[in-house]
């Protein structure tokens, strides 16, 4: 992914740095503008392989395997930040929204969909 468009890019370059294969693979990679269009590229076999988030791979179903997970140390962690605008004409509905992203519920429709609760 292109590091200027989305952090997905970033978390894919400090990955592949760390694992010290950025050099050998930097001239064959392929930016693409964000996850989803990784994941088109590596279901239509476009490319050999591509890396998105664990939580993008619920909309391939079968169509694509996972051949490896990056370990959490090997990149910045990655985080969905919740908040409340300070100036939202709709106050009530959006802490309803946060409590409900925040509970036992919203975690496990959350998990359902590949994300991870926060620790």
């Amino acid at each position: 992914m292109n590091p200027k468009t989305v952090p997905a890019g970033d978390y894919t370059r400090q990955l592949l740095s760390n694992m010290k294969l950025l050099p050998q693979f930097e001239s064959r990679l392929i930016l693409a503008e964000d996850v989803r269009q990784v994941l088109d590229y590596v279901r239509r076999a476009e490319v050999d392989a591509g890396i998105v988030y664990a939580s993008d791979l619920t909309v391939a179903g079968n169509q694509v395997a996972v051949a490896a997970r990056a370990a959490e140390e090997l990149h910045e962690p990655i985080t969905y930040p919740i908040a409340i605008i300070k100036e939202s004409r709709n106050r009530e509905a959006a802490m309803q929204f946060v409590e409900l992203v925040r509970s036992a519920e919203g975690q496990s429709i959350l998990n359902k969909y590949g994300f991870l609760s926060p620790r």
